[in-house]
């Protein structure tokens, strides 16, 4: 039996790691199919509506699918499912109501047309809206996913169905020639999103028979929403909290790095950065096998599972992310070159990204670890450290070394937040090892 979960676990890392890492050459193919179509002026004004947009879900959606991941996954095996219609129909209501507020004020920021608000119309503001409600549902469906322990599938959704979903209706469109406007590409951004949510549901739906039938449930007061909305709401806005500042961080870098060095330095360094983060997908593919499992642990008190759990985690996204450094740092010439003969700059950059990356590797079990035991509020502080970090170094490093001191400056904050989030980490695995030590008779 243990045998067969190890192989179980071991094929759902690699399922993971496959749709994670394929969904990045597809989300590529499909800009690149979007650009040719649309034009550099309504591809970036398409770009701004989207990015918009997607911020606005992911405001909306309020760290609620990390905290589904953690209360379904710390259910025992036979109460998962109904955890899941309790906790999900909880979320359910909540992300709606903060949906439809966030709606009102981004329509009315894009009417307006206030603090730098892109040009549109209203398909593209029916569309744009249509996609904030589905990028929600995608998120949820996701958590429940992967607290139901079908991390693969969840990955699948999010990276894989998902993009390639839209590179086909890119395709659709190109080949036969459908006037290809911003409110129509957008669209086709909606019907991905709903595809992957609808997929992600049938799943849902299906695992009843593989994590028990819900009239077999035992009520337990932890699974009570009029009990424990509280407890959820607290959890997940330190989820989020966390969350909004790595948020802000992507969002943020290319355009401080463009304020202090110029656009040709934002260029190079957006280049480097983009491309570069080809280390996380290592880290975030572990980080979702991890979840599931360190929460049922924890929650069961068996810290002896969390420490093996752990240094299984740890070899892992060191190890991975070490081959994806390697081949990296060999290859970046050719890659830039790929991006034209402007950007043989941006080899430097890549490379200390790629170096940022592998510095960060080894604290993802840790950031696991916090959040799965209800540390959330801890990791959220450390992500914020690492934003304020990140911004006070681009500064005067962007102004003397342009999108080199942009790369040093973002490598640095997550060596930072690595080694704090080890440190605390290794000391909250401490103190949960002693108590458990002390309920033992």
């Amino acid at each position: 039996m243990l045998h067969a979960g190890k192989k179980r676990g071991a094929k759902e890392l690699s399922l993971s790691l496959f749709a994670n890492g394929s969904g990045a050459p597809l989300a590529f193919l499909a800009n690149l199919v979007l650009a040719r179509l649309l034009g550099p002026d309504a591809y970036g004004n398409y770009m701004a509506i989207l990015s918009a947009g997607l911020v606005a879900g992911g405001v909306a959606v309020f760290g609620t699918g990390t905290l589904l991941t953690r209360e379904i996954a710390a259910s025992t095996p036979d109460e998962q499912f109904k955890a899941a219609q309790l906790i999900g129909g909880w979320a359910l209501k909540f992300t709606t109501i903060l949906t439809f507020l966030i709606l009102l004020g981004l329509l009315l920021w894009l009417i307006v047309g206030a603090a730098g608000a892109p040009i549109t119309n209203w398909p593209e503001r029916i569309a744009i809206s249509g996609l904030v409600w589905v990028s929600v549902w995608v998120v949820l469906v996701a958590g429940i996913l992967g607290g139901l322990g079908q991390v693969a599938k969840s990955q699948f959704i999010v990276y894989f169905l998902k993009n390639g979903l839209l590179l086909l209706g890119a395709i659709v469109v190109s080949l036969y020639n459908i006037g290809a406007t911003v409110s129509t590409v957008l669209g086709l951004q909606v019907l991905a999103y709903s595809g992957a949510a609808l997929m992600g549901v049938w799943w849902i739906y299906n695992s009843r028979r593989t994590v028990g039938d819900k009239h077999h449930f035992r009520d337990h007061d932890h699974l009570d929403p009029s009990q424990n909305s509280r407890g959820w709401l607290r959890s997940s806005r330190h989820f989020f909290v966390g969350s909004a500042a790595t948020m802000l961080l992507a969002r943020l870098d290319v355009l401080i790095v463009n304020g202090i060095g110029g656009v040709t330095a934002a260029g190079l360094f957006a280049a480097g950065a983009r491309l570069g983060q080809i280390g996380i997908i290592v880290g975030t593919v572990w980080s979702a096998w991890l979840q599931p499992r360190m929460a049922y642990q924890v929650r069961k008190g068996d810290i002896d599972a969390v420490l093996r759990t752990l240094r299984i985690g740890l070899a892992g996204t060191l190890s991975m992310t070490g081959v994806s450094f390697l081949v990296g740092w060999v290859f970046a010439p050719w890659l830039m070159s790929l991006l034209g003969p402007g950007f043989s700059e941006a080899v430097q950059p890549f490379r200390w990204i790629l170096i940022g990356c592998f510095l960060w590797s080894p604290s993802v079990p840790f950031y696991v670890f916090l959040n799965m035991s209800g540390h959330e509020m801890v990791v959220a502080r450390i992500r914020w450290v690492q934003l304020g970090a990140t911004v006070a170094l681009s500064f005067p490093l962007v102004k003397s070394f342009g999108a080199l001191g942009g790369a040093w400056a973002w490598a640095a904050g997550m060596g930072v937040t690595s080694a704090i989030t080890i440190i605390i980490g290794i000391l909250n695995i401490r103190a949960h090892y002693l108590a458990e030590a002390v309920k033992k008779p």
